[in-house]
């Protein structure tokens, strides 16, 4: 590193000539320097310490650093990977609920044409079935008519009313074109005439 030590300046020796230095002065100012290259090597040393130190914690923290930045990296690279999944399982998530909407929309909508085809068939069945009542109904009553019609010509006078109803009694009906009194006992305006 040096190439003199403080102990070869201390011990370095000169020869003599005429009319040279003054040795005491010579030996006492290499005494002084060999002193103050101590001082400057220990100097040196310390700082050379200091820097051989301040290296490593550089190199240390350089380390740190790159060990840091790939680890931060790796967090980056995992949490877009996290998130591109995410989205994946969120479109995924979506898409099935959106099928399963779509299927539950038109089954719904099958159940309501099933109920719609129903309701209008049972509609149509009312309908035939006020349809055949009326039918039903007005031939009974036509049979009616015609039963009490014939009984009517048969007795001479028509048929009681049915106990219960609200029905007004019918006049005598002519039978061979003679009148017959009302059941209520009431005259026709001939037999008042003769009376």
């Amino acid at each position: 590193m040096f190439k003199f030590s403080a102990e070869d300046i201390a011990n370095q020796t000169f020869q003599s000539r005429f009319r040279g230095y003054d040795p005491d002065q010579v030996h006492e100012f290499l005494d002084g320097l060999a002193r103050e290259w101590t001082e400057v090597q220990q100097e040196f040393r310390r700082i050379k310490e200091e820097y051989d130190e301040q290296t490593r914690e550089l190199r240390e923290y350089r380390r740190r650093e790159k060990s840091l930045v790939q680890a931060l990296e790796t967090a980056r690279q995992v949490a877009e990977e996290i998130r591109h999944q995410a989205d994946r399982d969120a479109e995924l998530v979506l898409a099935d609920t959106e099928l399963k909407a779509e299927r539950m929309l038109a089954k719904a909508e099958a159940k309501v044409s099933e109920l719609r085809g129903e309701m209008f068939e049972l509609q149509q069945q009312r309908v035939r079935f006020q349809s055949e009542m009326r039918q039903m109904l007005e031939s009974y009553g036509t049979m009616l008519d015609q039963y009490e019609e014939r009984a009517g010509q048969r007795m001479g006078h028509p048929l009681p009313p049915v106990p219960g109803t609200t029905a007004a009694p019918e006049e005598a009906v002519e039978v061979d074109g003679d009148d017959e009194p009302d059941p209520q006992g009431e005259q026709s305006p001939q037999d008042s005439v003769g009376a």
